[in-house]
């Protein structure tokens, strides 16, 4: 082989090797932007669950403030609802540690584990009403009428979060 052979053998070579890393580099970049978006969207439907979730417990917890629901018959939905909200926080936690989110209460599963808390205020005062605890029923409608409130204001903090959440995993890609 000669010299100029041999030079244009090492050009097209290095240029291969090059082209081959750019390559990779550019699939490597596109992955992570494309995981930071799935963990966006995560965020965004966890987001909507709890919002859904927290809907039916709202809807519960009116209906026995107002006493039009029945105590022993909001015993299983709440039940349900305060054990779809403990799945969600643990998604959203590992949602919030894949995006570098310390878990607190600002983060994405503290909003939803505050939202958990506020329903088993709810249920707290219906067991109150149920069993005929406390000195008298005001005792447990207080508890539901606490937990009612921080419902209502854990479902926007949620709302809030994910919108943030969903933001952060945008702006890292």
């Amino acid at each position: 082989m000669s010299a100029s052979g041999v030079l244009n053998f090492v050009v097209f070579f290095g240029l291969g090797v090059a082209l081959i890393v750019v390559v990779v580099r550019v699939l490597a970049i596109s992955a992570a932007i494309s995981g930071r978006a799935r963990r966006g969207k995560r965020a965004l439907e966890v987001g909507r669950s709890s919002d859904e979730a927290l809907a039916r417990v709202l809807s519960i917890a009116d209906g026995l403030r107002h006493r039009k629901l029945d105590v022993d018959a909001a015993a299983v939905p709440l039940a349900e609802g305060v054990e779809q909200l403990r799945g969600l926080a643990s998604a959203a936690e590992a949602i919030d540690r894949s995006i570098g989110r310390i878990h607190g209460p600002t983060s994405l599963a503290g909003e939803i584990q505050r939202a958990e808390r506020a329903a088993e205020m709810v249920e707290h005062g219906r067991s109150m009403l149920a069993s005929g605890l406390g000195d008298e029923p005001g005792e447990g409608e207080t508890s539901i009428k606490r937990g009612y409130l921080g419902l209502l204001h854990a479902r926007d903090a949620i709302r809030l979060r994910a919108e943030d959440v969903a933001a952060a995993a945008r702006q890292r890609s």
